[in-house]
């Protein structure tokens, strides 16, 4: 029966085909690209076709840029399957072979560099000393262009409703390719040292990427189309598009399954150097030995842990972080713009945050953009929940400490803030279906630690992370502690969104669930 479905669904696809612009496909390739190993033949064969089409055709660069990770992943028949496309591609079109040489031997030099280890304390190092094949490779004079990877490049700018859809330029920009690569690379101070290179566009300009190893990407990279599509829906509802509501996005390129390319975004400042700034402007030293004079041990009761939390906010005397506001942004209005501007993009972040379990909020995680206030989160790989397992397991849905609600103004949590919170929420809840179909590759081509120790290979676990997600869409909201302490009466019924947004702020400030929280996590600032 299934498959009698599946050999409509592919007579329908073939046909769809040959009507519609390449750059449709575009939209779509991480779902196809997870799919490749699809067990129902013709289903397989219909992919197969799609992919190898793209790659002949004018979008073959983006393309490559999806599907080079799968052919290093660990599972042989997704390896295998991704290089028999490529073959394919190959053999329709021969000139093909030099670049996909190339654009391979490029991404094999960018997981070298990534798992290149360099000294203790080394802040900057010359590409030609660590690694001299990258810059060689890339100086070639016969090195095929090959594009860089990020949004300008990436992202498809889709038709207005009334315009030429075949004769319209998904990339009004134009595309950037790699000209060389500057010889210095910045090592980061953290734990797996992470490199910020340098290429040098066809345009002449700088593109600067962060090379990043030890980290299933992949998550990073589906939560990014999760965001992209999610501005797609705002900008076509009335209500977010006035309020100008979005998520500050950047591309990220997994090049194989434990290591990949972020793009570098600029002028932006975490919100713990800023907040511990301003106390110290005032006198107030707020290091790591006042900061653990307050904190408790994981068994400390409940009770203990609310009083020393409300004695650390005491001592600190109230919130600062609004003050960086006023000396940022001195002229009014830009004052009276950025405010709202990182308001509403909390609000965004914040209701994406809960709906996909994104966890691991630290202040080091959440950045503002020095130029526009908007709030800008990194290292989004703490999803679905996973917070709920670690050793102190989280129980705020989202980060809305007394610093983040004091920027709001003196409104808070009212106004603008839940306002924008609702229109997002309301947005999702009613686009629900298109923003499932976006997280289902996560279960087709299950992450690397859903698959170590799991009967389904990971299958499994992807749908109970989807399964939450859905319900959250619904408005079905259940707490965060354990089943059997779980609220009886919130469960079973579905709120409206102003009863959902209203409960998980509730949840997110309630001083009982930021006092068991873990206390590097910094619930105090």
């Amino acid at each position: 029966m299934a498959t009698k479905q599946l050999d409509k669904i592919v007579v329908t696809v073939k046909s769809w085909r040959k009507q519609i612009p390449g750059y449709y496909l575009l939209t779509a390739l991480p779902q196809i690209v997870s799919r490749i190993c699809h067990s129902h033949t013709a289903s397989f064969t219909m992919l197969s076709n799609i992919l190898a089409g793209l790659l002949v055709g004018q979008y073959a660069q983006q393309t490559f840029w999806h599907m080079v990770s799968v052919s290093k992943n660990r599972d042989s028949n997704r390896k295998n399957r991704c290089n028999d496309i490529f073959r394919e591609a190959v053999k329709t079109k021969p000139a093909m072979e030099k670049f996909l040489k190339d654009a391979l031997a490029l991404a094999k030099k960018m997981d070298e560099l990534c798992d290149a280890k360099t000294e203790k304390g080394v802040k900057s190092i010359s590409l030609r000393d660590m690694l001299r094949s990258l810059p060689s490779l890339v100086n070639q004079p016969d090195f095929s262009p090959v594009i860089l990877p990020n949004r300008r490049n990436m992202i498809v700018t889709l038709p207005t409703m009334d315009a030429n859809v075949q004769k319209h330029e998904p990339f009004p920009s134009g595309l950037v390719t790699i000209e060389a690569i500057e010889d210095q690379v910045v090592v980061m101070p953290s734990l797996v040292q992470p490199k910020k290179i340098t290429f040098r566009g066809s345009d002449g300009k700088m593109y600067p990427f962060l090379a990043k190893p030890k980290d299933d990407l992949r998550r990073d990279c589906r939560l990014m189309d999760f965001n992209f599509l999610l501005n797609k829906l705002f900008r076509k509802d009335s209500e977010a598009r006035k309020r100008d509501l979005h998520i500050r996005t950047y591309t990220v390129v997994p090049t194989n399954e434990t290591s990949g390319l972020i793009e570098w975004v600029e002028n932006l400042k975490g919100l713990r150097p800023i907040i511990l700034q301003l106390h110290k402007e005032e006198g107030r030293y707020l290091n790591t030995r006042w900061t653990m004079a307050y904190a408790c041990h994981k068994a400390d009761p409940l009770d203990k842990k609310r009083k020393n939390l409300a004695k650390c906010l005491e001592d600190q005397k109230g919130a600062v972080f609004s003050q960086w506001f006023a000396k940022t942004f001195p002229d009014p209005q830009a004052w009276l713009m950025a405010r709202m501007a990182y308001t509403r993009t909390t609000a965004v972040m914040s209701m994406m945050g809960y709906i996909i379990g994104l966890g691991d909020r630290h202040l080091e995680n959440i950045n503002v953009d020095t130029t526009n206030g908007h709030t800008f989160h990194v290292d989004m790989n703490c999803l679905f929940n996973k917070g709920e397992t670690m050793e102190v397991p989280e129980v705020v849905p989202f980060r809305l400490t007394h610093n983040m609600v004091d920027a709001f103004g003196p409104l808070g949590i009212e106004g603008p803030f839940r306002i924008s919170c609702e229109i997002a929420l309301s947005v999702m809840r009613k686009e629900r279906d298109v923003l499932m179909s976006v997280l289902r590759p996560f279960v087709f081509d299950p992450l690397v630690d859903w698959a170590k120790g799991s009967k389904s290979g990971g299958a499994g676990e992807g749908m109970e992370a989807l399964r939450r997600v859905q319900e959250r869409l619904t408005g079905n909201v259940s707490s965060t502690l354990k089943k059997e302490q779980r609220k009886k009466g919130l469960v079973n019924h579905p709120l409206s969104v102003e009863g959902q947004v209203n409960h998980v702020i509730d949840q997110a400030t309630d001083q009982d669930n930021l006092a068991q929280m873990y206390w590097g996590w910094a619930p105090y600032l």
